[in-house]
């Protein structure tokens, strides 16, 4: 197999409730190797798991680690019962600040569309 250097490939599945055991997090990674030796087969090539129902909506927002404020965000954006703390995260993050300015030209039909394809 020829070797690319430099090139990386990563999975990422944004999940909305629950797949691994709690004690794992909201954000895990997960990468290819054998399973007597546990050689990796490759460290370019990863699948990360974001699990948006592992999110504490009820955690400080000042306590909560860059991952899971995202996952914050990508949870409860929608939802006016979390407003004031998806503005307090769109205040110290810029890549949220980003996405929040354009999750808010989609429109809601848009949004549910997505989500449908994406399930």
């Amino acid at each position: 197999m020829p070797e690319s250097v430099g090139i990386f490939y990563d999975v990422i599945s944004i999940i909305e409730s629950k797949l691994f055991p709690k004690a794992i997090g909201c954000h895990s990674i997960f990468s290819v190797g054998e399973q007597k030796t546990g050689h990796r087969l490759s460290d370019r090539l990863e699948f990360h798991f974001l699990e948006l129902g592992k999110v504490d909506p009820n955690k400080p927002i000042g306590g909560m680690s860059q991952i899971e404020r995202l996952a914050m965000y990508l949870r409860y954006a929608d939802d006016e019962n979390y407003k004031d703390s998806i503005q307090e995260i769109c205040g110290s993050e810029e890549g949220i600040i980003m996405a929040e300015n354009l999750y808010r030209t989609v429109t809601k039909e848009e949004r549910e569309a997505a989500w449908r394809n994406i399930a």
